[in-house]
């Protein structure tokens, strides 16, 4: 008997569960999206893109981002490893990989040239050799970044098709004066010409191949699928990959517009051949949404290859994203313009009683908002979890970072170019895991802009420039109450910032002058900046209320930049070999003419040895340009297949890859050991 009602209790409390939705084992997470609504219909997608505006926001994907843990990776110690070590992306979050254009294995280099995706078989360096090249078979695919693992190539790139709209009809107006008579075949020529011609509609789309690269020499195609749009960012958390990207909504009007082009559509190659669009019930929207575009987030589990793509469309759109192995931030930001209307302008002297109700440049600056998105990830799903705001705009994806459960984001609101109340400060805001803001520092550094940020656990390092460079070193451990704990004035600023140890950070950017400005009888109305060579720089912040820029080197002068400067996987990074290297074009001016742009005196890869003791020392620099090549580079050009893009070491042996070669030369002298043509 008792064993009967307690097995009935069992019963309920399991129907309980089951009904409240927690049985165990049941991925919650997939009932989460359900806190947004859901657009139902093309009649209420159209109301929402009508309340938008249809605003045309324009957005780059997030190659520019800079990152933040480098490089050494320890092989599998296969047969196939060249060795012990190899270098890996520059990356931002520790475990997050994050796409480029170049990586290796430590046996093999996989590297995205041109229209192909090249295999090389690089180890041991004195015998490479191209083992495979992965081209296309649709015209329309450029690549543009990979991944690898031990199992799988992944390309993304993207591809587009054209096909033809219904025609429009313009309407058959109404009947002239002595129409009386006309025949059919000439009414139907009339007709006819009524009629707008099809439009060819394009279709962009992002598309992934997969790759299984057991045997690299002859890679498999075991996966592919698109999503229509633009590329954004991607993520590669162990066998966890995220694709975002955006398509823009163009509402021409109720009549005009044809269901098919409103809708994101999106292809899985390997379950069907056709695209599909996503359903009106599974688009969902951010209510009070300003944009009118669709965020796309694609996820895929790469253990389990076959499953279904997890494809997810929210009606907003995505610019810059940051990634923890947790968690998926996905920003944009919007701009409100103030309106002048006819008091408005009737009680300002300085506008015209004939101006428009609209400004193109109105007098008072945009109010700059960042939207922020949280979306938890597991197993290929991506699912929101937090929606919330921040005044102003971000720099790129080192603006933020997730620590302790807690979000952080730095800002610029206003305009630097400006001197009165509206101009330019910059922010850092703290947020909990609602993204609701807990802490603040606001009106950082006035008439200035963010150039570069960095987060390193309980401090944040926040660069801003106008005419010198201020390094503030922030206090971020109490979310409740962050604060400014020192700061230093230099000439010149910092575009990328890169951890050395808990006491060093080095800066990457331009050396600058500050001069006057003069009219043609000599007289100084103002100055000016120039930029002038690449600087890097280590700054000691062991004592954080006295930041110090202990070493300093200038490299070039005025027209030196490196792709470094905007790209952080440019930076190869080793703490333990003592090693840093990065591409760069150096120039220099003519004899004393500091202010002028001067000749190209050397293209390749730089490499230096780095410590807190003696700073930076060069140790190497590798060209593929012949000493001839580059003393005619300024009256000729030279060659662009020659432009080294990025450097790698396996073991002790560092690479050097363009489009058109990879040099290998020796850690130890330096000295060439191999180079392959790759066209």
């Amino acid at each position: 008997m008792k064993k009967s009602i307690l097995a009935f209790i069992l019963v309920i409390v399991m129907l309980t569960v089951s009904a409240c939705g927690i049985l165990p084992g049941r991925d919650q997470s997939a009932d989460v999206n359900t806190q947004l609504p859901k657009v139902g219909s093309f009649e209420k997608l159209k109301d929402l893109l009508s309340q938008m505006g249809n605003s045309g926001n324009y957005y780059a994907f997030d190659s520019r981002a800079v990152m933040e843990t480098a490089g050494a990776q320890k092989s599998d110690e296969s047969s196939q490893s060249g060795g012990g070590s190899y270098s890996g992306t520059n990356v931002q979050v520790e475990g997050v990989d994050e796409a480029d254009i170049i990586k290796t294995d430590g046996k093999y280099i996989y590297y995205v040239n041109m229209n192909s995706v090249l295999i090389v078989d690089a180890y041991p360096a004195d015998a490479m050799k191209v083992v495979n090249k992965i081209t296309f078979n649709e015209e329309s695919f450029y690549p543009y970044e990979i991944y690898t693992d031990s199992k799988y190539l992944i390309i993304i790139g993207n591809t587009y098709y054209y096909y033809p709209m219904p025609y429009i009809d313009m309407g058959e107006g109404e009947a002239s004066e002595g129409s009386e008579g006309v025949s059919e075949e000439e009414e139907e020529k009339k007709l006819e010409t009524s009629r707008v011609m099809p439009r060819f509609h394009s279709r962009d789309t992002v598309k992934v191949l997969i790759y299984d690269i057991s045997t690299p020499e002859n890679a498999t195609l075991v996966r592919e699928f698109e999503t229509e749009g633009y590329y954004v960012s991607s993520r590669k958390i162990g066998s966890e990959f995220y694709l975002i990207s955006n398509k823009y909504v163009y509402l021409y009007g109720a009549e005009e517009t044809e269901e098919a082009t409103i809708l994101p559509w999106y292809r899985d190659g390997s379950k069907d051949e056709e695209f599909m669009a996503v359903d009106y019930d599974d688009i969902r929207y951010f209510p009070g949404g300003k944009d009118s575009s669709y965020l796309i987030i694609t996820g895929l589990d790469l253990d389990n290859i076959n499953t279904d793509l997890n494809v997810q469309a929210f009606l907003g759109s995505g610019q810059t994203i940051y990634a923890s192995e947790k968690n998926l931030y996905v920003t944009h930001s919007t701009w409100e313009y103030p309106v002048l209307t006819d008091e408005a302008v009737d009680n300002d002297s300085t506008v015209s009683s004939d101006a428009p109700d609209r400004m193109i440049m109105p007098f008072d600056p945009a109010k700059t908002t960042t939207v922020i998105y949280r979306f938890t990830l597991n197993n290929g799903n991506a699912v929101f979890a937090a929606k919330g705001e921040v005044p102003g705009t971000l720099l790129n994806q080192f603006s933020m970072d997730e620590h302790n459960g807690h979000f952080r984001v730095a800002t610029t609101t206003g305009e630097a170019w400006r001197d009165d109340e509206f101009t330019s400060r910059n922010n850092l805001f703290i947020l909990n895991s609602s993204l609701v803001i807990t802490g603040k520092i606001e009106d950082i550094a006035p008439g200035e802009r963010i150039y570069s940020v960095r987060f390193m656990g309980d401090k944040g390092y926040m660069v801003t420039f106008k005419t010198v460079d201020p390094l503030f070193v922030l206090d971020l451990k109490d979310p409740a109450n962050p604060s400014i704990l020192g700061e230093l004035k230099i000439p010149g600023y910092s575009d990328y910032l890169h951890p050395y140890d808990e006491n060093h950070i080095i800066g990457f950017g331009m050396d600058t002058i500050e001069a006057q400005i003069t009219d043609e009888k000599g007289n100084v109305f103002g100055t000016t900046v120039y930029q002038m060579g690449m600087k890097i720089a280590l700054f000691d912040v062991s004592d954080v209320n006295d930041p110090k820029e202990k070493f300093s080197m200038s490299i070039g002068d005025r027209g030196t930049y490196s792709e470094l400067l905007y790209n952080h996987k440019a930076l190869v990074y080793s703490k333990e070999m003592n090693l840093m290297a990065f591409p760069v074009n150096v120039v220099r001016a003519p004899a004393g003419k500091p202010l002028e742009y001067g000749t190209l005196t050397f293209q390749g890869m730089q490499l230096y040895r780095i410590d807190p003791d003696n700073g930076f020392t060069l140790l190497a620099q590798f060209s593929h340009l012949t000493e001839q090549e580059l003393k005619d580079a300024y009256t000729r050009g030279y060659d662009y297949m020659k432009t080294v893009e990025r450097g790698l070491y396996i073991d002790d042996v560092f690479y050097t890859v363009s489009k058109g070669y990879i040099t290998a030369n020796s850690l130890e002298t330096f000295a060439q050991i191999g180079t392959l043509k790759l066209q």
